[in-house]
């Protein structure tokens, strides 16, 4: 096939593209805006990056999604069979700081690409899917898991913004028959992650000797799901091949308290763990202190993730240290 994916230079975005390269034999078109988390070097730093790029397997579309695809982005484009879109402002901080781009890319620049792929309906479109978070249904209570179907409660303006995307997809699926799936996941981790996320937070801290920041208090710890982005991506080329237009998946790995994750890094490279507790609320309004999803839809198709959580984890850790650069950059 040929693929559109949007944000392909971004943290999740580059990983999705490795894992369709190796694993397919498709031809992925990366639209990409290069904002602050988006980086060409993730990609050219892919061993087999440049060999893939001479095989004409990949094309690089330089566009600001906020922005109308104009003639020159949809000649460069052309005909795609499936557009998985991925480029979004994602940090909570970030979002309370300055809500304004999160609004121009995450809703305006939805749009535009739904407007794209709309006009490539005719041509053969199959599939749309719109990558979002868990943040659109807010906090969840101690034993909850939110299903596909629960309504949607934003805390912040990047949950805001990003229900708001999934509503615009999904409005697009009944009034244009856009071959749309909206998927949901959350706290990502893998190879070559922004040093501001907390398991490269946690992991420099721990090389440096130093105490580890947990957001929140003895038994009142932030809780989240932890998945690599492998197995995020392998979940949307499965949903590629299985999932359902108009549905919603959620894509998720394994519970554990940020605390617990800390933890378990610590132990993978034999340092001991000093943690420093801040009062996630006080600090950090606009964050919930666990987010939960149900992954039953996804499972009951079929899906299962290649990696465990323990082994991924090891993977990445390993990685990182053998490559400092981005661990410290």
């Amino acid at each position: 096939m040929r693929v559109l994916l949007t944000g392909g230079a971004g943290f999740i975005g580059h990983h999705t593209f490795e894992h369709f390269m190796k694993n397919t034999e498709d031809t992925v078109i990366i639209l990409e805006g290069l904002n602050y988390a988006g980086s060409l070097s993730r990609l050219t730093d892919i061993e087999l990056f440049h060999q893939w790029q001479d095989l004409g397997r990949v094309i690089i579309v330089p566009h600001n999604i906020q922005f109308p695809f104009n003639e020159y982005v949809t000649h460069k484009i052309g005909s795609v069979d499936a557009i998985i879109h991925m480029a979004a402002e994602t940090h909570v901080d970030r979002s309370i700081e300055n809500p304004y781009p999160f609004v121009m890319t995450n809703l305006l620049g939805t749009f535009n690409v739904l407007e794209f792929a709309r006009s490539q309906i005719a041509t053969g479109l199959k599939r749309f899917i719109q990558v979002s978070t868990d943040e659109v249904y807010g906090p969840a209570l101690t034993d909850e898991f939110f299903k596909e179907t629960d309504r949607v409660r934003p805390s912040n303006p990047y949950a805001a913004t990003k229900a708001g995307a999934d509503d615009l997809v999904y409005s697009y699926f009944k009034t244009y028959g856009l071959p749309a799936i909206v998927t949901r996941t959350m706290n990502n981790f893998g190879e070559r992650q922004h040093p501001e996320k907390f398991l490269m937070l946690t992991l420099k801290a721990l090389m440096r000797n130093e105490q580890v920041v947990v957001h929140g208090t003895p038994g009142n710890i932030g809780m989240r799901h932890w998945l690599h982005a492998r197995n995020h991506a392998d979940a949307i080329l499965f949903l590629i091949a299985h999932g359902n237009n108009g549905e919603f998946y959620h894509i998720v790995g394994d519970e554990l308290s940020n605390l617990e994750l800390a933890d378990l890094v610590a132990s993978i490279v034999h340092k001991s763990l000093k943690p420093k507790f801040v009062d996630f609320h006080a600090c950090r309004p606009g964050h919930d202190r666990r987010y939960a999803m149900s992954d039953t839809n996804l499972r009951a198709l079929g899906w299962k993730p290649p990696l465990s959580l323990e082994e991924s984890l090891a993977k990445t850790i390993q990685w990182t240290l053998n490559r400092p650069e981005w661990l410290f950059m």
